[in-house]
């Protein structure tokens, strides 16, 4: 039987054991991505990394619960995935080693969850305002009708609120006319309204009363029949 001698044996253990601790100390191949960039909220406190790996010389600083840091991306090794990212914002000291804002490295996600209750903010779009009930608004006489003849056409104008309904009223001394024109009219787009009619041939000359409502408002002229 070949028996090795005790020195020998030493040897080559020790050996193995080198050999065994440089394969552990060895980060394996990993696949690594970025990812687009999401806020995480640390959740608890840990260590945040300079390599993803767990050693002592690996220890950048500790994170507190509150801290939030900017996701940026994500690698595997021995099927355990980590995130790497930008610290963003800390709260109050929970270690001595605790890290500073902008301070980059990698997280394991059992220390973190991704942040919904932050999301960017959208502008919202002004409410439309509910349309101003139209105004009321006054009659003003523009256009008298002055002098007219008996069988001549008499006229006359007004202003109030645009597009307001508006009705006229000529009362001669024999009662209210009903000569073609003296109808109800809406004031256009700039407030302005105008009627036309005409006199009879035997009106009783002197000065009758013209009145122009619109809505609620009126206003009184006169025409004086020659």
């Amino acid at each position: 039987m070949n028996v090795r001698p005790p020195r020998l044996r030493r040897i080559i253990a020790a050996l193995a054991l080198a050999l065994a601790l440089t394969f552990l100390s060895s980060p394996l191949p990993a696949a690594s991505a970025a990812v687009a960039s999401s806020t995480a909220v640390v959740t608890h406190g840990g260590n945040l990394r300079s390599e993803p790996r767990i050693t002592p010389r690996t220890v950048v600083g500790q994170v507190c619960p509150g801290d939030h840091v900017t996701i940026t991306r994500t690698s595997v090794i021995r099927h355990v995935t980590w995130y790497y990212g930008t610290i963003t914002s800390v709260v109050s000291d929970c270690a001595p080693t605790h890290v500073a804002v902008g301070t980059v490295g990698w997280l394991r996600p059992t220390l973190v969850r991704m942040d919904s209750a932050r999301p960017t903010p959208t502008a919202r779009p002004a409410p439309t305002p509910a349309p101003a009930p139209p105004a009321t608004a006054g009659v003003v006489i523009t256009q008298e009708p002055g002098a007219v003849s008996r069988g001549a056409t008499a006229s006359v104008g007004a202003r109030t609120a645009p597009r307001q309904r508006c009705s006229i009223t000529v009362r001669y001394k024999s009662g209210r006319s009903t000569a073609a024109g003296l109808v109800p009219k809406a004031a256009d787009d700039t407030g302005n309204v105008a009627w036309r009619w005409k006199v009879g041939t035997r009106t009783t000359p002197g000065s009758w009363p013209v009145t122009i409502t619109c809505g609620h408002t009126s206003a009184t002229t006169s025409v004086r029949v020659r």
